[in-house]
């Protein structure tokens, strides 16, 4: 259908609208609007345009609705196939998503785990603890010998108190 066409079934409705639109009626009306009817052997002219622009704009609305209902057919399947990839390209990303997140807090909770070691001091391997009575000398006792680094003479060294 031309834009020609449209546009003079549309003014026809607009022009006929009048005609069928029914007026809120007064007590003093016993005239109940209807549509008009067919003319008969001798109509007055304006009757006979009124029937015809009526016959007119409901032939238009019939063909506009065909025309609508084969549009909405033509353009129904393209709509669900975008909205089904819409749909399943939204669940994709939303999993994707979710796996990136996991991924982020594992990582994250490895890092924190990492920074609380190296601040503490822990690590996962255990000291070992010796653990003797105060009161009694140690029975091993062990030859301390100062600790320099080999190939640096640095003013450092260090000595283990074993008496106090």
């Amino acid at each position: 259908m031309t834009i020609k066409k449209i546009l003079i079934l549309s003014s026809a409705l607009l022009f006929a609208l009048p005609t069928l639109a029914q007026s809120a009626e007064t007590p003093s009306q016993t005239k109940a609007s209807t549509p008009i009817k067919p003319y008969g052997d001798n109509p007055n002219i304006f009757h006979v345009f009124g029937y015809k622009a009526q016959q007119g704009v409901i032939n238009g609305v019939e063909k506009v609705d065909e025309l609508a209902g084969k549009g909405i057919s033509k353009v129904k399947p393209s709509v669900d196939r975008v909205w089904g990839n819409t749909k399943s390209a939204t669940s994709d990303t939303i999993q994707q998503v979710d796996q990136g997140m996991q991924n982020v807090t594992k990582q994250a909770n490895q890092k924190i785990q990492d920074t609380k070691e190296v601040i503490t001091g822990k690590s996962t391997e255990s000291a070992p603890i010796v653990s003797q009575p105060l009161s009694e000398p140690s029975s091993a006792t062990q030859n301390v010998t100062p600790q320099q680094n080999a190939g640096q003479s640095s003013g450092a060294t260090s000595y283990a108190v074993t008496d106090l």
